[in-house]
């Protein structure tokens, strides 16, 4: 087998099995709070990566995660998501951020769903050279659609 080929099926597996794990990831249940930038850091091959911190149930949780093409500061607020049963599973949701006018407390466990004071600042989403949002809607998004027939 050729290394051109060979490099083509690395690449198809790692879609693959980043697909999956997407796929997996969205059947969890999760919470929403927020969360604050504590750092930005430069990852392998010069990316860069958000850190940031949240609270849940009074307890500190610290993670990190890609910036890509998002405009985040140290400082700035943004939606977290996170699994109920492991917290420590988070991910900064840099499309949904929390502006200084926006005065909103979320509860002690987090929201259910990303609320709608929230929802009105949301911008793009850039992963996947923008077709996130057309492979992977969030069940918000597709009631949207739904109720919009």
């Amino acid at each position: 087998m050729s290394d051109r080929k060979k490099a083509v099926l690395i690449l198809l597996a790692c879609y693959i099995l980043y697909f999956a794990w997407e796929y997996n990831y969205n059947r969890i249940p999760k919470n929403y709070t927020i969360g604050i930038v504590t750092n930005i850091t430069t990852g392998f091959k010069a990316d860069r990566n958000v850190e940031y911190e949240f609270i849940y149930s009074a307890k500190l949780f610290n993670s990190g995660f890609g910036k890509g093409d998002y405009s985040a500061k140290i400082g700035d607020s943004f939606i977290v998501e996170f699994e109920e049963k492991n917290p420590k599973n988070s991910r900064i949701l840099l499309y949904y951020p929390i502006p200084d006018s926006l005065n909103i407390n979320p509860p002690r466990k987090g929201w259910s769903e990303i609320p709608n004071e929230v929802k009105i600042y949301r911008k793009n989403r850039t992963q996947i050279y923008g077709l996130y949002d057309r492979l992977f809607k969030s069940k918000t998004d597709q009631k949207k659609t739904n109720d919009r027939k």
